[in-house]
């Protein structure tokens, strides 16, 4: 991995793929490029990833996000950018880019009737402590840890 001037990774080699990423002037990812193509498209609004793109067979496909106005104290990203390069966990690092400003409430494909619902359970100071995502009764469970230096 290579850093930009922001902080956040510019370039990743993951074996023979090398991705390469565009950040607004806040620090919120903009554009994916695996191996010199597009790979993803990401529109922000007020703070929130409102919808990136993936490309399946040449065709550009959305996924839109909607948001609580419960602020993301913690910095909890939602799934962005499947073909991003980077797992989730490696995402979570804030190593690429910012995370929404609120937290997130669903995650779904435009063109499919099926969307991911999200719930939290929050610590003292506002931070998620518990994610639990339900995907057509499918329920998977993230649970986060923090400390102070």
């Amino acid at each position: 991995m290579t850093l930009n001037d922001q902080g956040y990774v510019a370039t990743f080699v993951d074996g023979s793929n090398t991705y390469e990423y565009t950040y607004d002037e806040n620090g919120y990812m903009t554009k994916v490029e695996k191996n010199g193509n597009i790979a993803s498209n990401i529109t922000i609004e007020n703070g929130n990833i409102m919808q990136w793109t993936r490309f399946s067979d040449g065709v550009e496909q959305f996924k839109v996000q909607t948001y609580s106005a419960v602020p993301n104290v913690s910095g909890a990203h939602c799934i962005y950018a499947e073909s991003s390069g980077a797992s989730r966990w490696l995402v979570e690092t804030g190593l690429f880019g910012k995370a929404s400003a609120n937290c997130h409430t669903s995650s779904g494909w435009q063109h499919s009737s099926s969307t991911a619902t999200y719930t939290f359970e929050y610590d003292e100071n506002s931070c998620i402590k518990e994610e639990s995502k339900n995907y057509d009764g499918y329920i998977e469970n993230f649970y986060y840890t923090y400390f102070s230096e």
